[in-house]
């Protein structure tokens, strides 16, 4: 089997009282399986097989929502980010990290939620299937960051690239947005019976 690289854009959006903010983030490239004469060898499925297969994949997903809110804080450039940022972001010069909010924080707050894939599932095109649902049926935007997986495996990254996700949206939003998730799982589990 041959393999062709090609990419994908990646974009941001972030919705703010004043309007849209969408910015460009970067171009990933990555290697795609092809025949002997070059043709991609992409899954090809229906819309209704593709949500079938990422209901299961939701319903087989650790889900976890984390106790405390979120805030992005800039970083000193001499300082090591804190044990209690779950990541932390480059844009041109400024270093953010993403850490738990403290009670006197004024900043925008995130309620945050992570996805680690199971093993056997293929979560491809999971980010903008529950990126659409989360907009339909919550109303709401959403940010995600993806982390290194720690169960370093073939069978993890073929699931999920070897990445998990940590999804975010504003507090103010986030029980409905924890809702429509719990919902997407609840649908993925009856598929199983």
């Amino acid at each position: 089997m041959n393999r062709r690289t090609i990419g994908a854009g990646i974009v941001i959006e972030i919705n703010t009282l004043n309007g849209r903010y969408t910015q460009y983030l970067g171009y990933v490239c990555f290697p795609i399986p092809t025949t002997g004469d070059g043709t991609l060898m992409a899954q090809v499925e229906t819309t209704d097989e593709m949500e079938t297969r990422l209901l299961r994949v939701i319903a087989h997903a650790r889900f976890e929502v984390l106790a405390q809110d979120y805030v992005w804080r800039r970083m000193a450039h001499d300082r090591p980010p804190s044990q209690k940022a779950i990541a932390c972001v480059r844009d041109g010069e400024a270093w953010y990290e993403f850490l738990p909010a403290a009670t006197s924080a004024s900043t925008e707050r995130y309620r945050v939620v992570s996805f680690h894939f199971s093993e056997g599932t293929d979560a491809a095109g999971f980010v903008a299937w529950l990126a659409t649902h989360l907009k339909r049926t919550a109303q709401t935007g959403s940010v995600v960051i993806c982390g290194k997986d720690q169960r370093d495996s073939a069978e993890i990254f073929h699931a999920s690239q070897g990445v998990f996700d940590y999804w975010c949206c504003s507090v103010a939003s986030g029980d409905r947005f924890v809702t429509v998730i719990r919902g997407l799982i609840d649908r993925g589990i009856t598929l199983q019976g």
